[in-house]
């Protein structure tokens, strides 16, 4: 089976992402699929080093930017007679319209592209109102990565089989999950990787906490320093994976989105919680993540939580007893990659077409 698997948008800044990218495609040809990565760029992003380490073949498709470079895709992919196009949905660009015309395609589905676009500029929201249904009602399947997501109206004309596969991860197996953490002296410390200041982060929230907490150390990975903070407050601003890798080490508890009531996504399993995970910390999370369920070892504040005193002392007393430890083993279990992607092999081969119609 020989799948094209498109990612409609740059990738190559967003490390973090390259690496999950890279350990889910090794995998899927574990599975037995045969398969060919596409990324859309805009003009002048040149094949990085990042491209050679991928356990596939990578190919640029180009534009003037990347919305305009999706218009290409369907061209590069029909050379390679591929049984299957598995896109990681963003936005319903023409050029994904006239790929999913062209070829069997399966949207991979994060978000209520509507939702999100309400908190961006207009031309987002006015391009996912506009086409998302033709885009919907092309396609042959679709993945979700968020169960709330299977039903949502905005995807009801989607055709085709369904499934949900939230987010995994590669374990490091160097790593005794459950265990004793190796750490310096100090107050516990908290890291919030935020990539950007959207406002589903819950940044403000984050900073609400270092306020009312003074006892504990808060650190920030990713948006720009606001122009006031409290003592406790690092930003530490964009990081590459190496230095991302050494600040997890560095910390003791890993924060999750903390506002994503704000685009009504209850259920996701996010990234960076996984990426949390992976690393051995322990997590602080405002949503019910399909996979972490009730452990010791994940603080729940609540969907839609806001910053009070009953809130900021459930975070204390979870920060007391969580640093020094790693997050436990049944956790990390169930975020592992591999079940993961043995689920997305079995349902890609569940939408491939039926050669005699």
């Amino acid at each position: 089976m020989r799948v094209a698997y498109v990612i409609p948008f740059d990738v190559s800044r967003m490390v973090g992402a390259l690496d999950r990218l890279r350990d889910r495609l090794w995998h899927l040809k574990v599975n037995g699929i045969d398969i060919e990565l596409f990324v859309a760029t805009g003009r002048g992003t040149s094949r990085a080093a990042w491209a050679e380490t991928f356990p596939c073949p990578v190919h640029l498709v180009s534009g003037r930017s990347s919305a305009t470079a999706t218009w290409h895709l369907s061209g590069a992919v029909r050379d390679g007679a591929f049984d299957l196009a598995y896109v990681r949905y963003g936005l319903p660009y023409p050029g994904v319209i006239r790929l999913a015309r062209s070829i069997a395609t399966v949207l991979e589905i994060h978000a209520d592209d509507l939702r999100e676009s309400r908190h961006r500029p207009w031309y987002y929201f006015t391009l996912a109102k506009a086409a998302g249904g033709h885009l919907f009602s092309t396609v042959r399947g679709a993945v979700f990565v968020d169960p709330d997501l299977l039903g949502a109206p905005r995807f009801k004309r989607l055709t085709g089989p369904r499934t949900v596969i939230p987010n995994g991860i590669q374990l490091r197996p160097d790593l005794d999950y459950g265990g004793p953490r190796d750490r310096k002296s100090g107050p516990p410390r908290l890291l919030l990787a935020a990539g950007a200041d959207e406002p589903w982060q819950g940044l403000d929230k984050y900073l609400d906490f270092a306020a009312a907490c003074p006892e504990l150390e808060f650190h920030v990975a990713g948006p720009k320093i606001p122009l006031s903070h409290a003592m406790n407050v690092a930003f530490h601003g964009p990081l590459s994976q190496t230095e991302f890798e050494a600040l997890l080490a560095r910390v003791d508890i890993g924060v999750g989105n903390l506002a994503l009531e704000r685009v009504g996504r209850r259920r996701p399993s996010p990234l960076k919680v996984r990426e949390y995970i992976r690393h051995g910390l322990p997590c602080v999370i405002a949503h019910d993540d399909p996979d972490l369920g009730d452990d010791p070892q994940v603080c729940q504040l609540g969907y839609g939580f806001q910053v009070d005193q009953s809130k900021a002392q459930l975070l204390v007393d979870f920060a007391d007893r969580a640093t020094g430890r790693t997050i436990s083993q049944s956790v990390a279990q169930r975020v592992r990659v591999e079940s993961k992607e043995e689920q997305r092999a079995a349902f890609l081969h569940e939408c491939v077409p039926d050669p005699r119609c």
